[in-house]
């Protein structure tokens, strides 16, 4: 889960892949893992307010 930098949505992932380091990757990009996006944009207001925090 991944709240968006965007606008008031979240995206929803699994990671698919083993965690990777690149030191030769773009500042902030060193680290990561291949994901597969299933949800994107879902607004927030379908969540309660719990559910969020």
């Amino acid at each position: 889960m991944l709240p968006s930098k965007l606008n008031r949505t979240i995206h929803f992932g699994e990671i698919k892949g083993d965690y990777c380091f690149n030191p030769n990757a773009e500042i902030p990009y060193y680290h990561y893992s291949d994901v597969r996006w299933f949800a994107l944009d879902v607004p927030r207001d379908r969540f309660e307010q719990d559910i969020l925090y």
